[in-house]
């Protein structure tokens, strides 16, 4: 049966960053509904734990996938870049495989969706030498590496440090006319922005705000949801 016949909602993305890009990609499409790109920048994370550099270590695979004509593509790791203004100018950053593409044309029809995280050219070497090397090696050695790597951060982020950790997302849409808009949000540390969307979500669950089926935060809740939270706010 079912999730949907058996009235069961599934929203696996209720966290950072999911939950923020998909807010902040509904806000953008619904300011240029002519879109048919999309394009997630986000700034690099200021403080990072053992399970965040983990995860992090993950993502050096083969491939980064990206949404093209509502297909999943897979392209050279490393090598997609793009240029987003977190406040401070032009900063390159690098596409990386993210869930994020699967929920934002769930949430917004569009088809076209890439992610970039910014990266400096250590950044994007690593990943394109992880990348080269991963073929080759087992999948459980370099799972064990990246594990034995991580013990250089901490497994609690420092309370103080959090106060200046936040982050910036950026939208970039492109319609048919190759027209661009931009949409920026500044928003606290994400493992803050997570307690805030999941406690909120779980809060509407339980007060009876929910549908059977799989669901996104922004598609089921608005665009608005994470700008009523106190964890983020627009710039632009």
């Amino acid at each position: 049966m079912s999730p949907m016949a058996a009235g069961v909602m599934l929203m696996p993305g209720v966290g950072f960053t999911l939950a923020a890009s998909d807010c902040l990609m509904a806000l953008a499409v619904d300011r240029a509904p002519d879109t048919v790109l999309l394009r997630v920048g986000l700034s690099r994370p200021l403080v990072m734990t053992r399970g965040t550099a983990i995860a992090t270590g993950r993502l050096f695979e083969p491939w980064v996938l990206v949404r093209r004509d509502g297909a999943l593509c897979a392209l050279p790791s490393g090598r997609e870049t793009h240029e987003f203004d977190f406040g401070f100018g032009l900063i390159e950053a690098t596409a990386v495989s993210m869930p994020d593409i699967v929920a934002g044309q769930h949430t917004t029809g569009v088809g076209n969706i890439e992610f970039y995280c910014e990266a400096g050219w250590a950044t994007r070497l690593a990943m394109r030498s992880g990348a080269m090397i991963a073929p080759w090696t087992d999948r459980r050695v370099w799972d064990l590496v990246t594990e034995v790597a991580s013990l250089a951060w901490p497994s609690d982020p420092p309370p103080e440090a959090l106060q200046s950790a936040g982050f910036v997302m950026v939208v970039e849409t492109v319609d048919r006319w190759r027209r661009k808009t931009f949409t920026r949000m500044r928003t606290m540390d994400g493992y803050s922005v997570t307690s805030f969307t999941a406690r909120e979500i779980v809060r509407r669950v339980l007060s009876g705000a929910a549908a059977p089926g799989f669901q996104t935060p922004a598609g089921l809740y608005g665009g608005e949801l994470i700008l009523g939270l106190g964890c983020a706010y627009l710039e632009s």
